[in-house]
């Protein structure tokens, strides 16, 4: 074969599936253009047979002999391809040892989710992934790469391994069980990598990298701290709408159900401010008085009943039909725990469990609160969680929570922090409380706010020192998996509230720190590796953008953030974001 030295060829990772000792792998065919003059060589670099390669119009076809573990090379002037195979020593049960066949890899069993403290799982950011592939620089272009129908491809893109499926789509966000590692086996995928000897681009390659359904991406590296940010171009057609709120807001929820729906509660120093959605703009209807340390994270009960709100060492509750029928003192007490520094509160589905983040104690507080229909009946304070250091952020989904802790270590400031999964059984059950938390892993530095995408397969956190959106695969998380982090995207300074919109399309970031900005992020973009180019775009904002809420103004669903450093509302129409 024949190749001048300004030939090009479609970089790509092309899976062969998993094959048998003396077994062969198909074809594989990659474009190529300016064919003609300079020869390619083929050299075997081992005893393995070397890879056969033959040009079909403007296409070369490669191929890999299973005789043999061994890496192979071709070897020319203008193009190096590396290809390497790792086989079975013996053929699957019930299959022939000399089959050609390219049978899909076997269900793997997933690894048992083993709980402990919270620092038995955590790693050094710096630690390389298992089998990690790295490269100086890849080739964004694919062009003329065909794709086998049910033949998974990875293709990468910076320190991570992108999967891509055969109908030419991404796989993005559907998590996947781990693979099942023998110790007698070393069996995965027999791969040919093409690479552009001009372009500069090394690549080794981690056998079985592309096995099963999955998010996009393997192994990502956790983002260190950093002071650099990302910027975007500003959104024209968004025009934030601004309603001032006495001293400075921290949370907004809205109201469930048909009468409280049209009814927004903003936590404030003191007090919680109920306004109404029923008009063009959010309007006060009521400041309620709430005695105590200033209020925090809200949350509402299923029932739509009633109204936690995140204070001192627990939680203040406020009846809401009370609230809403204006009645005089709508405040029924508060939940105490003897810890320090509330910030987020999540409410268990069958509104019978409260928990309360405690940043100021490292743990989280679990409370029985006592709902009848008949009311509020009091609560049981249940125990205390053991996280690590300064906890935050708080998640629920099913029968688990998602909490962020500032900091994994005490010892220095700023540093990475972490995202636990905590099993809601195990926190309320006193005796086990000490082993509810089922895995830990690293979030960056200072992760803050945690929340899950609508189907709860990946979990998503803001890390306010890294100026990063981060997403996790939340199958991977809950196994306790060394590298569950699957998307990281720059955001601008000071990341803290984030939001779904558009039925998690999008996912909307605010920028607390200096210039405020709220950024709309891609979520489907995110996930397939594209960092930064996932960026929508920017909305306007007042002063520290901290926590956002949703609800239904003039037809038409409208964003609702707290800018605590201008003590307003800001009102902002999701119809208007792109």
């Amino acid at each position: 074969m024949k190749m001048t030295r300004s030939a090009q060829l479609s970089a790509a990772i092309t899976d062969l599936g998993r094959l048998s000792l003396h077994g062969r792998a198909p074809e594989r065919r990659v474009r190529r253009d300016n064919v003609g003059g300079g020869t390619l060589n083929v050299l075997a670099a081992t005893e393995a047979s070397p890879p056969r390669t033959r040009p079909v119009s403007d296409e070369l076809v490669i191929a890999v002999d299973a005789s043999a573990v061994g890496e192979h090379a071709v070897d020319g002037d203008s193009a190096v391809i590396h290809a390497r195979s790792c086989l079975d020593p013996r053929p699957p049960p019930g299959a022939d040892a000399t089959a050609t066949a390219h049978p899909k890899a076997a269900p793997a069993a997933p690894e048992r989710v083993r709980p402990g403290p919270p620092h038995d799982a955590a790693i050094p950011e710096d630690a390389p992934a298992r089998g990690d592939i790295r490269a100086s620089r890849w080739p964004f272009a694919l062009k003329g790469l065909r794709r086998k129908p049910g033949v998974r491809h990875d293709l990468q893109r910076g320190n991570r391994v992108e999967a891509a499926t055969g109908d030419g789509g991404p796989d993005r966000g559907r998590p996947t069980r781990p693979r099942h590692r023998s110790r007698g086996t070393a069996a995965a995928a027999a791969a040919a990598v093409l690479v552009i000897a001009g372009g500069g681009t090394f690549l080794l390659v981690r056998p079985g990298s592309a096995s099963g359904s999955g998010p996009a991406g393997t192994a990502l590296a956790v983002p260190r701290c950093t002071t650099k940010t990302a910027t975007t171009r500003v959104l024209a057609g968004v025009h934030p709408k601004y309603v001032a709120v006495d001293g400075m807001p921290f949370a907004v929820v809205v109201g469930l159900g048909r009468q409280s729906s049209q009814f927004s509660f903003v936590s404030a120093e003191n007090s919680v401010v109920m306004l109404t959605n029923n008009g063009s703009d959010p309007t006060l209807f009521r400041n309620i008085q709430v005695p105590g340390a200033p209020k925090k994270g809200e949350a509402i009960t299923k029932d739509g009943r009633y109204l936690f709100v995140a204070s001192g060492d627990g939680a203040d509750v406020i009846s809401i039909p009370k609230a809403r029928d204006n009645a005089a003192n709508p405040f029924l007490g508060d939940l105490d725990s003897k810890g320090t520094g509330a910030v987020q509160v999540a409410i268990s589905p069958d509104d019978k469990y409260a928990f309360v983040t405690l940043q100021g104690s490292s743990n989280m507080a679990v409370f029985d609160v006592k709902i009848t229909k008949s009311g509020f009946r009091g609560y049981a304070f249940d125990g205390f969680v053991p996280l690590d250091s300064q906890p935050v952020g708080v998640a629920q989904f099913g029968d688990l929570l998602y909490v962020t802790s500032w900091q994994r270590a005490t010892d220095k400031s700023p540093s990475e922090g972490t995202v636990s999964v905590v099993s809601m059984k195990r926190a309320e059950t006193r005796t086990q409380q000490g082993t509810a938390v089922l895995a830990t892993a690293l979030a960056g530095c200072r992760p803050s706010r945690v929340v899950t995408s609508p189907d709860g397969r990946v979990v998503w956190v803001t890390a306010q020192q890294s100026n990063a959106l981060l997403a996790f695969n939340a199958a991977w998380l809950r196994a306790d998996r060394a590298h569950p982090l699957i998307a990281n995207v720059p955001v601008g300074p000071n990341p803290i509230g984030e939001k779904f919109i558009k039925s998690g399309a999008q996912i909307v970031v605010a920028n607390s720190g200096s210039p405020p900005s709220l950024m709309v992020v891609n979520t489907r973009k995110a996930l397939a590796g594209a960092g930064k180019l996932a960026l929508v775009g920017s909305i306007p904002t007042g002063r520290q953008p901290h926590e956002f809420n949703q609800t239904d103004l003039e037809g038409g669903k409208t964003l609702l953030v707290t800018d605590r450093g201008s003590g307003r509302l800001e009102a902002v129409s999701i119809n208007d974001i792109p």
